[in-house]
């Protein structure tokens, strides 16, 4: 069942738990993701990359047509979304799409300009029945840079400017950033509880979003998600897990022969474990709705 964003994180304020947001970029990981959730009956954001680089897809259109049709046909609430879009346009493509949330992030602009790009994307995508996700601080460390798993305090959300930009945007979720990081973290992770309670009371009934989470030792995720977060983006912790999986049948299979889809098969058995996993630990529980896909995902849906 396809759903908005703001659908899936409808009662996840007041119940206290975290929907993953995972791996939409290629069919096997999601076909893992989806297989833990609906065993569970769980909740389940699926993302594809903001730069729409699929060097292994020989059409992108194709791609989005399989993760929509995944989650349409799935058991349980799907919010098929576009994380870290740059540009208005990037959005726009997502909605046509139709997906149910797309993230704008101008997060590195400065505040007004921020507010600007965002506020934007909000009249367009809400105009279409779509959600929209944004950033104030800034999660760096993105996958392949120097920087990548470290968090760097002065890209700290400050609690004064979430407030702001929440009132002044109305976006539907806010990623914020209190020590998380893109990619595996570079020595202890330690987040900044004491900010994150101070955004949560600023903002009040307005999601929170963990971006970075790979690395994080469960009891970060559960004191997260206790003291405010609503949705946690976990990539490259899910992504290394399945290639360990697939790397140690090969090792054992030196010489002998040996399948992709065999390697495919442990892949997709490492991610359903782990995201079971992640699940009991962000406390996701199930989501009261209707068996039917909501109209502004529908109506935005390939014809």
């Amino acid at each position: 069942m396809l759903v908005t964003l703001k659908e899936i994180l409808s009662e996840t304020i007041e119940k206290k738990y975290a929907v993953p947001a995972l791996n939409g970029h290629d069919f096997f990981t999601a076909q893992g993701c989806l297989l833990a959730c609906e065993q569970m009956n769980k909740p389940l954001i699926l993302m594809y990359s903001g730069d729409f680089t699929f060097p292994y897809a020989f059409r992108q259109d194709v791609h989005m047509r399989m993760l929509l049709e995944m989650g349409r046909c799935s058991k349980v609430p799907v919010c098929i979304m576009i994380d870290h879009a740059g540009s208005y346009e990037l959005c726009l493509q997502a909605i046509h799409y139709g997906c149910g949330g797309v993230m704008i992030d101008a997060s590195t602009q400065p505040f007004d300009k921020n507010v600007e790009i965002v506020s934007e994307v909000v009249k367009a995508a809400h105009a279409c029945g779509v959600s929209v996700e944004a950033e104030i601080g800034h999660v760096g460390g993105y996958e392949g840079t120097p920087d990548e798993g470290v968090a760097k305090p002065e890209f700290y959300t400050k609690p004064d400017e979430a407030e702001r930009f929440a009132s002044l945007t109305k976006v539907d979720a806010l990623a914020v950033a209190f020590g998380s990081n893109h990619g595996p973290y570079q020595g202890t992770p330690h987040l900044d509880i004491p900010r994150l309670q101070e955004i949560r009371k600023r903002v009040g009934g307005l999601p929170l979003v963990l971006h970075g989470g790979s690395g994080l030792p469960d009891e970060e995720f559960s004191k997260a998600v206790e003291n405010g977060i609503n949705k946690v983006n976990y990539i490259s912790g899910m992504q290394i897990n399945c290639a360990n999986a697939m790397r140690k049948l090969s090792e054992e299979n030196a010489g002998k022969r040996l399948t992709s889809r065999q390697l495919m098969e442990v892949g997709v058995d490492a991610v359903v474990a782990e995201t079971k996993h992640i699940l009991e630990v962000f406390n996701t529980q199930a989501l009261d709705m209707q068996a039917s896909a909501s109209e502004a995902v529908t109506a935005n849906n390939y014809r």
